[in-house]
């Protein structure tokens, strides 16, 4: 699961810096861990395991 939701902070990171480039912008896995949290897309998941792919992301 972890390696489907590593990239979802791509977008973010082309949206906001016009590049895919993290040392130009931001580890793109930070907007990921963000927007994950923030939409409560891991919730139905058991808590020890939704901490397990937010660090594996």
């Amino acid at each position: 699961m972890a390696d489907l939701l590593h990239y979802i902070g791509r977008f973010e990171q082309y949206a906001r810096y016009k590049t895919f480039v993290d040392i130009r912008s931001e580890n793109h896995a930070l907007p990921g861990i963000k927007i994950l949290k923030e939409s409560k897309i891991l919730k139905t998941i058991d808590p020890d395991m939704r901490e397990i792919v937010l660090r594996a992301i």
